[in-house]
């Protein structure tokens, strides 16, 4: 088998540098991956000193993961299992924490949870429109236990709590990350990855007739419209979300406690006292206004 006789070669090198240069090697996490197209083939019998070797779909090395599927799914998905792992220690610690004490529930879940979102903002406009919504729901996720909305769809949860979105923490962090790729030398790559995208949407007469290729050429046209960015993607959002930044913080409706003698302001009514937020159906009650002052939530 062909495959077979390459890897033999292989790892007969392998031997032949170690052995020289008198470097172990570690058979136990010496590992092998196999990348083919549509058809698999059949896995090829690797040795390395009469020990076989393993084959593996992923492999981490120096803190790189490597893996025979494109994609960001894989990247995604354990970023937010180990979320949920911390929000589900955050359920069990807040049944002892009582709604009332919700800004110490809040500095909790900021401090634990949402940096392991935050994780995974660096390459957010590489991921689909589906992936984004898991993210933003896990994110939801972490207010409702917060401040106990467990019922509630995404964009209640974000009118009642007057919480930062997560396109707000997107917008911050993509504020500045951006200017730090415009005029850092670190980002050298990343710009001329920008300036060989400008020369691809707008191809010139020198380059094209140098390979031999017209104006109109099918290559040409197809290569020009398929040619993509994310620094687009980047300066859109940023753009659109400019005049959208904090709006669930700032047109919310304000409430004030009682005894501060400055009456209510804003769009909103006050919620009627007897309102549980397990139940998204609210109790009709003319006694009393419930005080906003703090989060509304079984005690």
């Amino acid at each position: 088998m062909k495959l077979e006789k390459q890897a033999e070669t292989t790892m007969k090198i392998q031997e032949e540098y170690a052995n020289n240069n008198l470097l172990p090697v570690n058979v136990n996490k010496t590992k092998a991956m196999l990348v083919h197209d549509i058809v698999a083939p059949q896995y090829p019998k690797i040795k390395y000193k009469e020990n076989k070797i393993e084959f593996v779909k992923r492999f981490k090395y120096l803190g790189v993961e490597i893996t025979t599927k494109l994609g960001w799914g894989i990247y995604i998905e354990k970023r937010l299992k180990k979320a949920r792992k911390i929000f589900n220690a955050l359920r069990i610690i807040f049944t002892k924490i009582p709604i009332y004490l919700y800004k110490m529930r809040r500095k909790l879940c900021l401090a634990y949870g949402l940096p392991q979102i935050i994780w995974l903002f660096s390459c957010w406009f590489f991921y689909t429109e589906i992936q984004q919504r898991d993210i933003d729901h896990l994110y939801c996720s972490g207010l409702q236990l917060v401040y106990n909305l467990t019922q509630w769809d995404d964009l209640t949860v974000y009118i009642i709590t007057r919480e930062s979105s997560l396109s707000d923490y997107l917008f911050k962090y993509w504020t500045k990350f951006n200017a730090h790729l415009n005029k850092s030398p670190e980002a050298n790559l990343y710009q001329q990855t920008f300036s060989a995208y400008l020369a691809a949407k707008t191809p010139q007469r020198a380059w094209y007739l140098s390979m031999g290729l017209r104006k109109n050429d099918k290559y040409v046209v197809r290569f020009s419209k398929r040619a993509r960015h994310s620094k687009i993607d980047v300066s859109n959002f940023l753009i659109d979300h400019h005049q959208q930044y904090g709006r669930f913080r700032l047109d919310s409706a304000s409430f004030l406690a009682p005894d501060s003698g400055r009456k209510f302001r804003g769009s909103i009514r006050p919620v009627p006292d007897g309102f549980r937020l397990k139940n998204p159906t609210p109790r009709k009650s003319s006694e009393s206004k419930l005080n906003r002052s703090e989060p509304t939530g079984s005690q």
